[in-house]
């Protein structure tokens, strides 16, 4: 374990921690728009600077790549580093259109926050316009490069975590951007994961733009239910309906989303799914209550067990099964139809 001190606060945490993860431990905030958990530390937003002493030395560092030491003195907030940080975000807004009031990401974008968090209210050099295609070619998922502060987080999702390399730079200096090989739309598994971890609105779900804020929607968390991993969804709802599916970064899955759990959702409101059970009778389907269709199921497995016996009778589970109705599956078809033959579907 190494102890160092942040901002007086003393922590121990474990040697090759960054400075940045120890002081989230320590409960001390260092803004940063290009750092996530899951990630390998880039370095690229350079907002994460803080003041590092030791060895009566004092140097400036960003704090996310940069590992702690035994008897480090760290300072994150000073009139020096407020100047570094208001500075660095200058810069990424003299390239950066400033549409908020129109822009899908308003209200819930980092950079906007920051830049009313250190109160940037104009600009002491001239602005540099850039003028990059907006693609609404790609299934899901909107590119709006004029809008990318370059954090790189898109791509290194895409690489670390997708193993897709489907997005990387191209081009050099103000001219380059976040695109696919020869600028065509996206051919991939359309996970989303580039579009929810977009700290600014370069990259959107399309499904989304237009329907509503991020801060007007109505909050719902609960579990997929494509699988049985158990993945954590957060529904948002706007009047009443499901518009945009996104997952908490402390869930157990990380805020990591396939395209079935991001972007399978309108199957909710699809004219062809039952909400009713279903008997025939005559030849034809009819809708039943539920007392009813449960009693003609149970019917029929006494039925079987009483001409042919329980071991007539078999079981197949869901992949969709979570691992405790599985359990539960399990005991019902072992314990009330008295049946070892029990099987997975997958």
């Amino acid at each position: 374990m190494v102890t160092l001190t942040i901002d007086g606060v003393e922590v121990s945490v474990e040697r090759g921690t960054s400075i940045l993860d120890a002081a989230q431990k320590a409960g001390v905030r260092i803004p940063t728009l290009c750092n996530d958990k899951r990630l390998i530390p880039y370095g690229a937003c350079r907002l994460c600077v803080v003041e590092v002493t030791q060895k009566g030395r004092t140097r400036t560092m960003p704090a996310c790549f940069n590992p702690v030491r035994d008897g480090m003195e760290v300072v994150t907030q000073s009139p020096e580093l407020a100047k570094s940080r208001r500075m660095q975000l200058m810069l990424l807004l003299r390239s950066h259109p400033l549409l908020c009031p129109s822009c899908d990401a308003c209200g819930d974008c980092q950079l906007q926050n920051l830049v009313h968090e250190y109160e940037i209210l104009e600009l002491p050099f001239a602005r540099e316009s850039r003028y990059f295609h907006v693609d609404n070619e790609s299934h899901f998922i909107r590119f709006n490069m004029n809008l990318c502060i370059k954090c790189g987080m898109c791509v290194r999702i895409c690489d670390e975590i997708q193993g897709q390399n489907e997005l990387s730079f191209v081009k050099r200096g103000m001219e380059s951007e976040v695109s696919t090989d020869f600028g065509r739309p996206l051919n991939c598994e359309f996970c989303g994961q580039c579009a929810s971890i977009c700290p600014v609105g370069a990259i959107s779900s399309k499904w989304l733009v237009g329907t509503g804020r991020e801060f007007e929607l109505k909050k719902t968390d609960t579990v997929c239910s494509f699988c049985g991993l158990g993945c954590t969804l957060t529904l948002g709802e706007m009047h009443k309906q499901v518009v945009n599916v996104s997952s908490p970064a402390s869930s157990p899955n990380e805020g990591n989303l396939c395209v079935k759990g991001r972007y399978g959702w309108p199957y909710v409101y699809s004219t062809e799914r039952l909400s009713k059970p279903l008997i025939r009778k005559g030849g034809a389907l009819e809708e039943v209550s539920w007392d009813e269709a449960l009693r003609f199921v149970a019917e029929g497995f006494n039925s079987v067990k009483g001409t042919s016996g329980a071991s007539s009778l078999a079981a197949l589970g869901s992949s969709r099964l979570t691992n405790e109705e599985a359990y539960v599956f399990n005991r019902f078809v072992r314990t009330v139809l008295e049946t070892p033959h029990l099987d997975h579907a997958g």
